[in-house]
Order: C-alpha cells, then sequence, then structure tokens
C-alpha cells in the first residue's frame, strides 16, 4: 500500500507503512494525453525521471510523445495524493483540483 502523509510540514511517502522518502514537496510527472501517472514524490528525483524519459524518447524518435509528457510540483493536500496512489489514473483531476497550488510553472517539453 503506498501513501502519503504530512509530519511537521514535510511529505512522508511510504510503502508498506515503511517511509521511503521524506521531502518538502512533492513532484508528479505524468502523460497527459493518456493520463497516466509516470513518476510521483522529491521533486529532484522527479525531475531526473522526467529528463530521462525525454532523453528516452528523443532518442527513439519519439518526438510526438515528448510533448506530453509533463511534471509539476507543489504542497499537495494529503487526501489529494493518496487518492493518486490508489488511482494512477486520477492524474487528470488531480492536476485540475490542485493547479492554483503549483510553485512552480507546469514543465512541458514542446
Amino acid at each position: 500500500m503506498e501513501r502519503y502523509l504530512e509530519i511537521n510540514g514535510k511529505y512522508h511517502y511510504q510503502i508498506n507503512n515503511a517511509t521511503v522518502s521524506v521531502t518538502d514537496e512533492v513532484a508528479v510527472c505524468f502523460d497527459k494525453g493518456s493520463s497516466l501517472l509516470l513518476e510521483h514524490g522529491d521533486p529532484e528525483d522527479v525531475l531526473e525521471y522526467y529528463k530521462e524519459a525525454l532523453k528516452n524518447f528523443r532518442n527513439i524518435g519519439w518526438e510526438e510523445a515528448i510533448k506530453d509528457i509533463v511534471m509539476v510540483m507543489a504542497k499537495f493536500p494529503i487526501r489529494e495524493l493518496n487518492k493518486l496512489m490508489i488511482d494512477k489514473c486520477y492524474i487528470t483531476t488531480f492536476i485540475e483540483n490542485n493547479k492554483n497550488l503549483f510553485v512552480k510553472d507546469i514543465m512541458k517539453n514542446e
């Protein structure tokens, strides 16, 4: 079971009740075309995933697919993050519900 807890203003990401990361804010990377969550968690880790995905897609010539990869980061409500952990395709609703919370611009590769 995956979930986020907020403890002393920090996000604690847990898998099977074991904390695997602690961060000040959470980043999510998703495919906007399919509304599929690709990665989430510590912003630095998700940014690395995002950059690597773009590089890999370029290397195989998937230029159109690159335009659909998006990364956002913010101090999201715990309830929203945990809905996302239950339903990885909740990303469209998640982004719509939380767009006013973004602390950095949506990262798009166009």
